[in-house]
């Protein structure tokens, strides 16, 4: 799912709403810009293990994939392969986490108490 963030329309610009939660119109200029979890992330200063790599995970799915078709297990894999499956859970984790603190933190600026 991609949103863009509007802080220039008259109705978003003053609401009193976090920037990083507040969706565009869809005739807004800059509705088609696409933005990912890794850039609200950044919006909340939520810390990305470097790592992991940007853009990854779906290059490192497939290497296992492939690796396990033609050993047949998990413990034929060779380290590599072992390795790029492990930085798929770890993204996995980090996005999983990001995503929670990402929710909280949208519930306590916008939920009323």
């Amino acid at each position: 799912m991609w949103v863009s963030v509007c802080t220039s329309s008259p109705c978003c610009r003053s609401s009193s709403a976090a920037p990083f939660l507040l969706f565009a119109h869809s005739e807004h200029r800059n509705w088609k810009i696409k933005r990912g979890l890794k850039d609200f992330l950044e919006l909340i200063e939520y810390p990305v293990p470097k790592y992991l790599g940007v853009q990854q995970t779906t290059q490192r799915i497939l290497y296992v994939k492939k690796m396990l078709a033609r050993r047949g297990d998990y413990d034929a894999l060779t380290p590599t392969a072992k390795g790029k499956w492990t930085k798929v859970l770890k993204h996995n984790e980090s996005d999983v986490l990001g995503m929670e603190e990402l929710v909280l933190k949208a519930l306590n600026n916008y939920v009323p108490n």
